[in-house]
């Protein structure tokens, strides 16, 4: 997943995240990946920005960037 947000040139929401996901490499249930990306938020390995509404979807990129 870090690699997905380090190529990224704008942050991403978790579908844009799972659709540019690496061929050959099992793509995690949405849950599960909201939880990765909670976790990383926690441990401030990544951003997330948006108001998590439908307009607003949460957007998840790394600090700094």
């Amino acid at each position: 997943m870090q690699v997905i947000l380090a190529h990224a040139a704008e942050p991403h929401t978790r579908r844009a995240i799972r659709a540019v996901w690496p061929p050959g490499l099992t793509k995690p249930h949405d849950t599960t990946l909201w939880r990765w990306l909670d976790r990383a938020v926690e441990l401030g390995l990544a951003v997330r920005v948006g108001a998590g509404t439908k307009t607003q979807p949460h957007r998840y990129g790394l600090p700094g960037r």
